[in-house]
Order: structure tokens, then C-alpha cells, then sequence
């Protein structure tokens, strides 16, 4: 599927699962679907996604920024919820383990590593050392999203790596009709619970 479309996916399974309850946690619930729905395509070096490593750590300071600017423009309690978990010091740790895990990821097979059980255990098991439970729990729906979405493709992938064994439900291209589909119910979803969190 195209980075688009597990963003959206990510997104949208998370609101509908979690069901965050205050602006706070809507936007970690958002944030950590939309790193954990991308995250595990740093691998790909296709043509769609020439320089993934770019998009994705494009993608996930972005994310990072808009939750910054969140917090210091509307004060919507972020630092407060962050600061309960952890320190400064163990919050630089998880987010230089999770850049380091970044580049060692980009240099793997596609659809191996990172598109794993144990590529989700390690990125999830990092970024938990220092953020709030919502946080993680969307990373993780986010991330399961995506393998589950690479799964139905024809090109499969590694889900008990380091076993070779590829697997795939070969039932639509990663890029067709059914990716389209996808995206667009996605949208929709998001679009309607937003609107239904706001009333």
C-alpha cells in the first residue's frame, strides 16, 4: 500500500479503537498512529518511495512539531502527561534509540526487519521507555495496520523474521483499486469521528 494510505488506515483504526477522550490524547493517539502506521517502510527503496529514510523522518518531525505547537500555543497538557512518564534523560535515550533503530532499519531487506513481529517489539519496547501508554498503544495499532496491509499484496513479507519464509494473502497490488478503496473509507472514518469528537 502507499505511504498514504497507512497513514490513514493508522489513523483511523486508532481513533476507532482507542477512542481518545480529551484533545491530549487525540493528538498522541493521531501522532503515534501516524509514526507507527509509516515507520516500518523505512526499509523500501522502491521508486515511490525513493529516499524513504527522507520521507519518513520528514513525516515523523513534522508530526513531532505539530504536537510542539500544539502544546505551546493551546496549552493542551502534553508536557504535563509526557513529564508524569519520564525525565529528560530517559526521553533523549528512547529518542536517540529510535533514530539510531531508523538508520540500521534503512539498511535491511524490504519487508523484512521492520515489516516483523520483532521489528514491532523493538520499536515499540524504545519509544516506551519515555512516552505515555497512548502514545504506544497507537504506535502499535499503527504499526499492525501496516504489516496486516502488506500482507494482503502479492510481494509478502518477513512477519517472523529472521525466518525467510516470505508471507502474503496475495489479494490486491500494493498500489490498485483496493489500495484507493482503503484510503478513501480511512478519510471518511477519520473525518466522521473527528467530527464527532468535536460535538
Amino acid at each position: 500500500m502507499t505511504a498514504k494510505t497507512h497513514t490513514a488506515c493508522a489513523s483511523a483504526l486508532t481513533l476507532v479503537l482507542i477512542q481518545p477522550n480529551n484533545i491530549k490524547y487525540l493528538t498522541l493517539s493521531i501522532a503515534g498512529s501516524i509514526i507507527g502506521g509509516i515507520i516500518p517502510d523505512i526499509d523500501s527503496k522502491n521508486s515511490e518511495t525513493n529516499q524513504i529514510f527522507d520521507k519518513v523522518t520528514i513525516i515523523t518531525l513534522l508530526t513531532i512539531a505539530i504536537c510542539i505547537a500544539l502544546e505551546y500555543y493551546f496549552n493542551i497538557g502534553l508536557y504535563k502527561l509526557i513529564a508524569k512518564k519520564t525525565n529528560i534523560m530517559e526521553l533523549s535515550l528512547s529518542i536517540v534509540l529510535f533514530f539510531i533503530m531508523c538508520i540500521i532499519s534503512s539498511r535491511t531487506h524490504h519487508r523484512s526487519f521492520t515489516h516483523s513481529i520483532i521489528g514491532l517489539i523493538i520499536f515499540s519496547y524504545i519509544l516506551s521507555i519515555s512516552l505515555p501508554k497512548i502514545f504506544i498503544e497507537s504506535f502499535i495499532i499503527g504499526y499492525i495496520s501496516h504489516i496486516f496491509l502488506d500482507l494482503l499484496n502479492h510481494k509478502g513479507l518477513k512477519l517472523f523474521f529472521p525466518i525467510k519464509k516470505r508471507l502474503c494473502l496475495d489479494l490486491c497490488d500494493s498500489d490498485g483499486l483496493t489500495n484507493n478503496i482503503i484510503f478513501y473509507i480511512s478519510i471518511i472514518t477519520i473525518f466522521i469521528l473527528l467530527i464527532r469528537y468535536c460535538i
